[in-house]
C-alpha cells in the first residue's frame, strides 16, 4: 500500500498541477482593471533600466477584491491603450508623484506624455459611458489630482501640508444618496468620520473654495468628505462624478494593510476592514462591466505577472518596474 502511494503521488500531483496549467481552467478572466505606470522622472528616478512603474500596495489592495492588475503603460500608443480598455473592466489612477506639466519660457504650459494618456483614457470612459457601457475610473490622491486637471484643462491644485499623517473624514449631505456609500454599513461611515482612519501623503490637494469657484468640477462631481491638513485647512477627499461611475479619493486605503514601517498609518484591524470596503466596492463596481480578453493566453500575454516584483528599500516599499512598451504582434 506505502509503494502504491509512492507511485501515484506523482501521477496525483501532475493531475493536479494540469488542471490549474490548462487554460480550459482560465475560461472566463475577469475581472480585471487597467491601471496607469509612473513615469519614473520623479520617483525611483535611480531606476534607468525602467520607464515607468507601480507600487505593490496599489496591486495588493486591487487583488483584496479579488481582481487581477492589467498595466496601462503611460508611453505606450493610444490604439494601444485602446485595445486594453476594450478588454478590461474598469481603470485605476494611483497616487505617486509625476510631472504633469512640461513649462518653457514665453509658452504656455503643456500636458506631459504621462498626461497625455491620463487625458486620452479618461476621455474614452467617459464615451464609453455615454455610449451605454458601463466603465468605472477609480482615483486616489495624485491619479485625483490629475483627473481634476484633465476635466478643467489647467492646473486646479494647490499647496497643502498634508504628507505623512491619518485624519478622519467630515462627510457632506451629499453621502447619503451617492453611489459609493447608499447601501454602506453605517458603522464605517461612523468610524471614518469619529477615528483617524484615512492615511494622507500629499503636498497639494483641491481645496473647496477652488472647487466652488470652477463651473466645470461643481458640475461634474459631488463631493462627499473633506479632511483637514496639518495646518487645520480643509480639503477635498472623497468625491464621486454626478453622472458617470467614476470615484476619487485623496487619501490612501492601500496603506493600512500593507504600510506598516510607520507610525503615520493606522494598521489597526479596524482601519484595515475599514480601508477595505474600498477595494470591495471597486470589485463590485468592475464586475458590471461585461468586458473580456478572448483567451487565457491573451490575458498572460497583458497581466501584471509578467513583471516581477522589486523590493526597494527600508519602508517595505515594494513596485513592479516596466522596462519598455507592450506590444502587440
Amino acid at each position: 500500500m506505502v509503494w502504491l502511494g509512492v507511485l501515484l503521488a506523482p501521477l496525483v500531483s501532475c493531475l493536479y498541477l494540469n488542471s490549474y496549467t490548462d487554460p480550459l481552467y482560465f475560461k472566463d478572466i475577469k475581472p480585471t482593471i487597467g491601471v496607469l505606470t509612473i513615469p519614473n522622472d520623479i520617483e525611483y528616478a535611480y531606476a534607468d533600466y525602467a520607464e515607468s512603474h507601480l507600487r505593490a500596495t496599489y496591486v495588493k489592495h486591487i487583488e483584496s477584491g479579488a481582481m487581477r492588475v492589467i498595466p496601462l503603460q503611460y508611453n505606450s500608443t493610444f490604439e494601444e491603450i485602446d485595445y486594453l480598455l476594450a478588454r478590461v473592466n474598469g481603470v485605476f489612477f494611483t497616487g505617486g508623484s509625476a510631472k504633469l506639466f512640461i513649462r518653457e519660457e514665453n509658452k504656455e504650459p503643456r500636458f506631459t506624455q504621462f498626461m497625455k494618456m491620463a487625458d486620452f483614457i479618461v476621455k474614452r470612459i467617459i464615451e464609453k459611458n455615454d455610449n451605454g457601457e458601463y466603465f468605472p475610473l477609480f482615483t486616489t490622491c495624485l491619479g485625483w489630482e490629475v483627473l481634476t486637471i484633465v476635466l478643467t484643462n489647467k492646473c486646479t491644485l494647490e499647496t497643502s501640508k498634508g504628507m505623512n499623517y491619518t485624519t478622519n473624514i467630515i462627510f457632506t449631505d451629499k453621502v447619503a444618496k451617492s453611489k459609493w456609500f447608499k447601501d454602506v454599513d453605517p458603522r464605517i461611515l461612523y468610524y471614518m468620520s469619529a477615528m483617524n482612519m484615512t492615511a494622507q501623503n500629499h503636498q497639494w490637494a483641491i481645496l473647496p473654495r477652488y472647487f466652488e469657484s470652477e463651473p466645470i468640477l461643481k458640475k461634474f462631481f459631488n463631493v462627499l468628505g473633506l479632511s483637514k491638513n496639518l495646518e487645520g485647512e480643509y480639503y477635498i477627499s472623497l468625491a464621486e462624478s454626478k453622472k458617470y461611475p467614476i470615484f476619487s479619493t485623496m487619501f490612501h486605503p492601500e496603506k493600512p494593510p500593507y504600510r506598516w514601517a510607520f507610525a503615520d498609518v493606522n494598521n489597526s484591524p479596524l482601519s484595515i476592514q475599514v480601508n477595505q470596503f474600498f477595494a470591495h466596492f471597486i470589485a463590485q463596481e468592475v464586475r458590471k462591466n461585461s468586458n473580456k480578453f478572448g483567451s487565457y493566453e491573451e490575458y498572460l500575454k497583458y497581466c501584471l505577472y509578467q513583471v516581477a516584483m522589486h523590493h526597494l528599500g527600508p519602508d517595505e516599499i515594494q513596485a513592479y518596474f516596466f522596462e519598455k512598451v507592450i506590444k502587440d504582434d
